[in-house]
């Protein structure tokens, strides 16, 4: 993963970037978010997901998983 790295997390903020855009749009995310920030912020945290095992989660089961995401890395960027 440590191979163009910077390319990769370059191309995932430019991904997210639109949907977090929109969540600033409709309230879901917080006016004064930095777009880009936050695009890089959450696609960092994903990496982590990702690559490390948890030792404090399921993190094989996709429910456990979608909490987790959802009440901490969603609940960033309100």
């Amino acid at each position: 993963m440590t191979k163009n790295a910077g390319a990769l997390l370059s191309e995932c903020v430019d991904f997210f970037m639109p949907y977090i855009a929109a969540a600033k749009i409709t309230g879901e995310a917080r006016r004064d978010l930095d777009v880009k920030l936050a695009g890089e912020w959450f696609a960092r945290m994903l990496f982590s997901l990702f690559s490390l095992p948890s030792s404090t989660f399921e993190i094989g089961d996709p429910s456990v998983v979608r909490a987790f995401v959802g009440g901490h890395i969603v609940n960033g960027f309100r």
